[in-house]
C-alpha cells in the first residue's frame, strides 16, 4: 500500500493506492449515462452495477444529473431491484446544478429524492435551477449527504460561493478527473473545516471504483455513511489513473 499526501500547512488527506482493501468501500459519484440524449438502457445500467460488485464495493451511489430526461427511468429501474445488486447496496443520489454555477452531489434514501422536488417546489432542471441555500436547506431536512462536486473544476469553482454557504456542506470531493487539483481542494476543505471524500465521476462502467472511500465496518446504510464522513472516519482510496476520461 502506498500513501499520497495532499494539502499544505500540516493538513493531510491520505489517498491510498490498493486493490486489496478489506474494509467496506463506497463509490459516491457515478453516472450511468454518457450523453444526455441517450435513451435509458437497463442493460447499460446493469453493467455499472456489476462493475461495482466486481471491484468490491459495499455502496454504489448512482448520482445522475438531475436534469437528465431519463433520471426517473433509472430511479424506477433501481426501485424494482430494491436498491440492491447482489450483496451491494445502491444509494439514491443526484448531481444538482444550482444558480450559483456549482454542482452538488446529494445522496439519501430513495424516498428523499422525490421529497426533494416537493420541498423545492419543483424538480431541478436546466431552466429552473435552485439557489444553493434552498437546496442545502431542503437536503438537510431530508438528512441527505451533501457534497461539493469537483469543487475547483474550471467553470464550477465553488470559491465563487460565500464561505458560510459552503460550510453547510458535509464534504468536498477529491474527483478522479481532477486529481491534479487535490492539494488545492484539501487546502480549501481545511479552511472551511470540511471533510474530504473521493468520487470517480464515472460515465463509463470501467471507471467505477477509481477513487472511492473506505468506510467503517459498522456502516450499513446512508445515515451511517453520512455520520462516518462527518466524523472523519472514512479514508479515500485511489484505484486507477483518471486521464483521458469524459466528464460533464
Amino acid at each position: 500500500m502506498e500513501s499520497y499526501n495532499v494539502g499544505n500547512r500540516g493538513f493531510q488527506a491520505r489517498i491510498r493506492r490498493t486493490w486489496g482493501c478489506t474494509m467496506p468501500l463506497a463509490e459516491l459519484h457515478c453516472h450511468t449515462q454518457l450523453f444526455t440524449f441517450q435513451r435509458f438502457s437497463r442493460r447499460r445500467l446493469e453493467r455499472f452495477l456489476e462493475r461495482g460488485r466486481t471491484v468490491g464495493l459495499r455502496f454504489l451511489a448512482i448520482t445522475e444529473h438531475a436534469e437528465l430526461k431519463t433520471f426517473w427511468n433509472i430511479f424506477a429501474a433501481l426501485e424494482t431491484r430494491n436498491w440492491q445488486w447482489r450483496e451491494m447496496c445502491i444509494l439514491a443520489g443526484a448531481e444538482v446544478a444550482v444558480r450559483e454555477g456549482v454542482h452538488i452531489l446529494l445522496i439519501g434514501t430513495p424516498d428523499a429524492l422525490p421529497a426533494l422536488g416537493e420541498a423545492l417546489g419543483r424538480w431541478p432542471s436546466n431552466r429552473d435551477q435552485p439557489r444553493l441555500a434552498d437546496l442545502l436547506a431542503a437536503a438537510e431536512k431530508l438528512e441527505m449527504l451533501r457534497i461539493g462536486a469537483h469543487p475547483l473544476r474550471h467553470g464550477y469553482d465553488v470559491r465563487r460561493v460565500p464561505e458560510d454557504l459552503l460550510r453547510r456542506l458535509d464534504a468536498l470531493e477529491i474527483n478522479a478527473l481532477d486529481l491534479h487539483r487535490s492539494a488545492q481542494v484539501a487546502e480549501l476543505a481545511e479552511k472551511l473545516g470540511l471533510p474530504l471524500v473521493g468520487g470517480s465521476d464515472a460515465h463509463l462502467s470501467r471507471h467505477v471504483g477509481r477513487v472511492v472511500n473506505r468506510v467503517p465496518e459498522w456502516v450499513q446504510e446512508i445515515h451511517g455513511l453520512r455520520a462516518a464522513i462527518r466524523d472523519r472516519q472514512t479514508a479515500i482510496v485511489y484505484r486507477r489513473a483518471a486521464a483521458g476520461t469524459i466528464a460533464t
